[in-house]
């Protein structure tokens, strides 16, 4: 069992999810799906993720849909959420496009209460 914090990147784009997790994986335990229902079904059989990362506005599900999910489920997981578009009434935590370093340094900071 790795003690590497685990990440589950949720994110409709194909490209950028997977370039998250090649970008994430050396430092982390990184899952992915495509959609906030995968997320949910995933999140059911196994919610011990340290962190979701998610992209606010997805075809199936916006960041209110995937945080309400989250919380359903009782996990006290917490949530970073990605945009290319402003003005959606969500807090972003990083804008697109974002650097590598912008990327680990907001991971880092939503870890940190989890002594992770």
């Amino acid at each position: 069992m790795s003690n590497k914090p685990k990440i589950l990147i949720v994110d409709d784009n194909d490209m950028l999810r997977q370039m998250l997790v090649d970008m994430l994986s050396a430092d982390y335990c990184v899952s992915s799906v495509a959609s906030g229902r995968e997320m949910f079904n995933l999140l059911k059989a196994e919610n011990d993720y340290d962190l979701v990362l998610a992209d606010i506005s997805m075809p199936g599900g916006d960041g209110d849909e995937v945080a309400a999910q989250v919380r359903k489920l009782g996990c006290n997981t917490p949530i970073l959420f990605m945009s290319g578009v402003s003005g959606l009434g969500i807090e972003v935590n990083l804008p697109k496009p974002f650097s590598r370093d912008e990327l680990l340094t907001a991971i880092r900071q939503a870890l940190a209460p989890r002594g992770r």
